[in-house]
């Protein structure tokens, strides 16, 4: 095999590891991390269409809050969705990129 070959499988699966390090690095912070509480305000919200699994439109709803000078964007339920307005301001609970309560 040419050393060209094998420099690139180890390129490659260097690069392989390393995202499904992030990946499972992501997963733990989320699951095991602190979870904090904070001032925040609702600065957007954001209803993204994709495709479902039956080949109709599906949509994720998005809510954006500003915290200590950072956006934090989560992922809600539609119901949930309808209930946050923007410019209010509230406690927001996370843990990683879950959200856990705001009010």
């Amino acid at each position: 095999m040419p050393l060209g070959m094998s420099v690139i499988g180890i390129v490659f699966a260097a690069l392989v590891a390393i995202y499904y390090g992030w990946i499972l690095f992501q997963f733990l912070r989320s699951r095991l991390g602190p979870e904090r509480t904070v001032q925040a305000q609702v600065v957007g919200k954001s209803r993204v269409a994709g495709i479902s699994k039956t080949g109709g439109t599906a949509y994720r709803y998005a809510v954006t809050f500003e915290a200590e000078g950072k956006r934090r964007s989560f992922y809600v339920s539609e119901f949930s969705w309808g209930g946050y307005r923007k410019g209010e301001r509230g406690q927001l609970t996370y843990k990683g990129k879950r959200l856990i309560d705001f009010h």
